[in-house]
């Protein structure tokens, strides 16, 4: 191996790298040695040459060479994330092992266990597996099993990510829909989790960019129109603030920024306006310099932290019958007492100044809203209850000039880095700092715990359970001591109780929510105060499976109910074979089944418990058991039971409606989703389902991210026959001012269209003309006529399609 090793390093060195290659070396080191403490040259040069000797003869789909790839992806860890030198190099090699004939034992060889480590955590499992989604979730355990190991490992994959989404125009549109999907359903949650915003926010676009590209462009374009006006109007904002500001000597930046292109379409959909009718299209940031940590050290905060680890010591070896000498320490005492007289004072440090800090942010916060007016209610405090992620800021939103509402953000430069960068800055800040390290290790140990629980599942199982607890946004709630618990969204006082320990779960009998008394069902809010009332014995009830939201509690549950079940079905058995025994009963199993089933009990063991909790009576089975053995006995021959197959031909005209995979589709088992109605001129794909054949969707369906995601496989590329004379059932709803004649000009341009109406309502509804109707067109033109036709009557306001 090792004289293949320096055969292989002789091809390397002598490889010739272009100009253009080197011109990105340079951009990529430029961010190294801006933003790390301390750089290791030689070992990201050495990863460079590697990485372009290693994918030197592989080619992007947009006919780029493969290692624009990872020389990006190193400078979006570089430059965007703020990594060590250790992260760059893993990404540069990150694609190595999975795609070029180096393995990873080379480049442990050649680069060390650390970042052969990381590369493995980067690699897919090269294995072939049941179906893709399978292998999609082996993947995705493996990356959070390396993650947890190492974060370094999970920020390159965001890094990967972010540039793969970046470089998607190249893909086929079933392959772009299909990462987009991934990337919605996995990442960007992952990315909101661990509180990488500036990841999260691009992610988002992209994706948005992608699947939508209509609002997309909209929404793009409309900023760009409105930049200079837009820029106009924060800088007269900001004006005042910054004069009362500079009276206080306290060193700060303040810059607007517009909302991300996401947050402002989904305004846009949620409010049903466009987007000249929002107006909170931007935010003001005001970030306060840290305080230099020195100022929070008293002059001889050595000389204490010296004497106070010396007492500690002497009181520890006391407790031995010893004696401390200090000049006689062991070299492990030697570390352990330099380690303590650094981290000592500057933990105490940093909380002084985390201290000093929050106190400046609520006088700025004072001075802003003497000189606006607060938005009532728009006050959000993230200082003094953090999210889970870590982030910290104080929210408020003001009426600017001209009566338009301006959220705005003050936090110090520290909070703005974690902030945007979330768990690369905690890390980057942990040294020094325990709370940023008590984040890092909740985080993983949230993973971990996650992992733990779904031990024994397939792979597919476990990633839905993560997504759908850790994934999913949380709500933070404080026990009567002030104790934070953070919990899924949804969670109820049986999620608290088992998160406190499972032992307060199962004897839960009740609990108070802000002081009164009530269901186990409620739902948690944020803020809520909760007070779990203990009984002395187990509690648990089957119901507790509905009302429990987190992995944590319904494991728990499960497992007690399970224990229970088996004890009571144990003392069934024994009074069956007792009561079996007095009525000189010789039981046949054969029978023993036909009695389960003549009683509509699912097996055996359902039985044996159903007798144990006297839902059922012995007397009862014996009766039942009696019964079928005399039948059994009387009957001379047994019936011949034939089963007959039937197929089920799907009911339709047999013309071509569809092309499917390139393939004109005319007497396949065709169904349209309900979730979204697919009508002719609506972009489709094909969704083969187990139990329903052939589904058409939409592409902007709301299961349609699901279906790319975690079940690529069966999705096909579809498109509308021009053939097709179907008819397709469409809903639109109709808003309008309610003036008189307004309904029944609604109803005649309707009925005069030519569109057959399958059902139509026309009334009042808060005050307003509502109407609702559903209609009978061939493509999605005949709708947009009508459409039009009816948005020119007068007194018409809104007119769209429901889904």
């Amino acid at each position: 191996m090792a004289h293949a090793s320096k055969h292989l390093q002789l091809h390397i060195d002598q490889q010739i790298i272009s100009p253009e290659f080197e011109r990105r070396y340079k951009v990529l080191m430029e961010h190294c040695l801006r933003n790390m403490k301390s750089v290791d040259d030689v070992l990201i040069r050495r990863a460079f040459v590697w990485g372009h000797y290693a994918h030197r003869n592989d080619v992007r789909k947009n006919g780029e060479p493969y290692f624009y790839h990872p020389v990006e992806v190193a400078t979006i860890v570089a430059k965007d994330m703020k990594m060590d030198d250790v992260s760059v190099a893993t990404a540069l090699l990150h694609d190595v092992v999975e795609d070029t004939e180096i393995g990873l034992e080379i480049i442990e060889e050649n680069f060390g266990a650390e970042i052969a480590q990381l590369v493995d955590g980067l690699t897919k499992i090269d294995k072939q597996f049941e179906s893709k989604e399978m292998g999609r979730a082996e993947n995705a355990r493996k990356l959070l099993l390396s993650m947890v190991s190492d974060m370094r490992v999970i920020m390159v994959k965001f890094a990967d990510r972010l540039h793969n989404m970046r470089t998607l125009d190249a893909m086929k549109d079933i392959k772009r829909l299909k990462i987009a999907g991934d990337t919605k359903d996995f990442f960007i949650p992952l990315a909101h989790r661990f509180g990488v915003y500036n990841v999260k926010a691009e992610l988002e676009d992209l994706v948005l960019k992608t699947v939508d590209r209509e609002i997309y462009d909209t929404v793009s374009k409309g900023l760009v129109q409105s930049k200079v006006q837009r820029e106009r109007y924060i800088a007269d904002f900001i004006e005042p603030i910054k004069e009362i500001l500079s009276h206080i000597d306290l060193p700060f930046t303040i810059k607007g920024r517009p909302k991300s292109i996401t947050s402002i379409a989904n305004k846009m959909r949620a409010q049903n306006k466009e987007l000249h009718e929002i107006y909170d299209l931007f935010a003001i940031r005001i970030i306060l310099e840290d305080t230099p940590l020195d100022r929070f050290l008293p002059e001889d905060y050595i000389e204490k932290a010296e004497q106070e680890f010396i007492e500690s010591r002497k009181r520890s070896y006391a407790a031995k019958n010893k004696v401390y000498n200090h000049e006689d320490q062991t070299p492990q005492e030697e570390k352990h007492f330099k380690q303590f007289l650094i981290d000592r004072p500057r933990q105490i440090a940093h909380q002084k100044r985390e201290e000093n800090t929050k106190a400046e942010i609520w006088r700025i916060y004072g001075l802003i809203s003497g000189e606006y007016r607060p938005v009532p209610g728009r006050m959000r405090n993230f200082l003094s209850f953090p999210k889970d992620n870590g982030y910290q800021s104080l929210h408020t939103t003001v009426f600017g000039h001209g009566g338009k509402k301006v959220e705005i953000q003050i936090r110090s430069k520290e909070m703005d880095e974690i902030a945007e960068r979330g768990i690369a800055a905690h890390w980057k800040y942990k040294e020094g700092s325990s709370n940023k390290q008590d984040v890092i290790d909740k985080w993983f140990q949230e993973v971990r715990e996650q992992l733990d629980h779904a031990k024994g599942e397939d792979s597919a199982s476990l990633m839905n359970s993560f997504k759908m607890e850790w994934l999913k946004d949380t709500i933070q709630v404080f026990t009567p001591k002030g104790d934070v618990h953070g919990l899924t969204v949804g969670a109820t006082p049986i999620d608290l109780a088992f998160a406190i320990h499972t032992e307060l779960g199962l004897c839960c009998a009740g609990a108070k929510v802000n002081g009164r008394i009530v269901p186990l069902s409620t739902e948690l809010k944020t803020a809520d105060q909760i007070e779990i009332i203990k009984a002395s014995k187990k509690m648990v009830t089957a119901k507790w499976l509905k009302y429990a939201k987190t992995n944590k509690a319904k494991n728990a549950i499960k497992k007690w109910l399970d224990e229970r079940k088996r004890l009571v079905a144990e003392e069934g058995r024994i009074l069956w074979e007792k009561a079996a025994k007095k009525a000189k009963i010789e039981v046949e199993e054969q029978i023993f089944h036909r009695v389960i089933g003549k009683l509509r009990i699912q097996n055996k063991q359902e039985l044996l418990y159903q007798i144990g909790d006297s839902i059922i009576s012995v007397e009862e089975v014996i009766r039942t058991y009696r019964t079928l053995n005399i039948h059994d006995k009387e009957e001379k021959h047994k019936k011949e039971i034939n089963v007959v197959q039937k197929t089920v031909v799907p009911d339709g005209t047999g013309k071509p409606v569809l092309i499917i995979e390139g393939d004109l589709v005319d007497r396949m088992d065709i169904h349209f989703a309900t979730c979204c109605n697919p009508i002719p001129g609506d972009e489709i794909f094909a969704f083969i389902s187990m139990a329903r054949g052939m589904r058409i969707h939409k592409k902007n369906c709301k299961n349609a991210d699901d279906l790319y995601a975690n079940h690529f496989d069966r999705t096909k590329s579809a498109e509308w026959s021009t053939k097709s004379e179907q008819k397709f059932t469409v809903q639109i709803e109709i808003a309008g001012q309610d003036r008189m004649g307004l309904a029944s000009e609604v109803t005649g341009l309707v009925y005069g269209s030519g569109i057959n109406i399958k059902r139509l309502s026309i009334g009042e509804k808060d005050a307003a003309f509502h109407g609702n109707i559903f209609l009978e067109v061939t493509n999605v033109a005949q709708l947009d006529w009508l459409t039009q036709k009816l948005k020119e009557v007068d007194g018409v306001i809104e007119v769209y399609r429901i889904n």
